[in-house]
């Protein structure tokens, strides 16, 4: 249906959640507020995935009972800022070399 890597549903589940419930736990605290993610993150074949990171937030949010809307921008106009970048400081994005750094808008 979507394109994307190739499917094999031999393996077992992986614990390679890619961040997400650090993501989820950080904004299930947070006041209400959409989520501006500041570039997608391509995810590797090997963790078998046919969509990008930013895809995968919104649906996880939601079924941790904290919808938000999510979007890809540049220019970020949500509350809560999602900057993705190479600096090991943030959430790691396990198997992509990829770190999150989050921020609210309207915080200090």
């Amino acid at each position: 249906i979507d394109p994307g890597c190739p499917q094999q549903w031999v393996r077992g589940p992986s614990d390679n959640d890619l961040g997400l419930s650090t993501v989820a736990a950080m904004l299930s605290d947070s006041p209400e507020g959409g989520v501006s993610i500041s570039q997608d993150i391509a995810i590797p074949c090997d963790v078998q995935t046919t969509h990008d990171w930013a895809q995968h937030l919104g649906p996880y949010l939601r079924r941790s009972g904290n919808d938000r809307e999510v979007q890809v921008s540049a220019e970020p106009t949500q509350r809560f800022i999602i900057r993705v970048s190479d600096a090991e400081d943030g959430i790691s994005i396990e198997g992509t070399g990829k770190y999150l750094h989050i921020r609210d808008r309207l915080g200090p």
